[in-house]
């Protein structure tokens, strides 16, 4: 499985795990595009100026996915793209998790940490 669909799955845990009652697929859809989002604006930042408007200009004539793949690759390494991706994912998700913690309840709080620990668990299990 990539880790679109990886990460994908592990929202569908999270949703099941606070009783989410709302489109699950449509909900894990915008989540990942603003994750997408995120991620492309954290590395558009990080260039210098006149490569910034370069790479807008070009974004902008973009009318689909592949060619948006397609400058964004011109302009960045598929390492430093995961790093973004990573780093989007996370901070949307602590940032979600905060927003609805009060509304949660004890057993909600507890499946939610399970689900920490299992993924903590699986990365850890990964890198060895």
């Amino acid at each position: 499985m990539d880790k679109a669909g990886s990460f994908s799955e592990f929202l569908r845990k999270v949703l099941k795990a606070i009783d989410f009652r709302g489109d699950q697929d449509s909900f894990i859809e915008r989540f990942l595009n603003v994750i997408s989002q995120r991620a492309l604006l954290e590395l558009v930042e990080g260039l210098p100026p006149d490569k910034r408007d370069s790479i807008r200009d070009e974004l902008k004539g973009s009318s689909n996915i592949g060619d948006m793949a397609g400058v964004i690759n011109k302009y960045f390494s598929s390492q430093s793209v995961q790093t973004a991706v990573f780093n989007a994912s996370q901070k949307m998700m602590e940032e979600y998790i905060q927003s609805i913690l009060p509304t949660l309840s004890a057993h909600q709080i507890e499946e939610l940490e399970k689900i920490a620990q299992d993924t903590q668990a699986l990365a850890n299990m990964r890198k060895d």
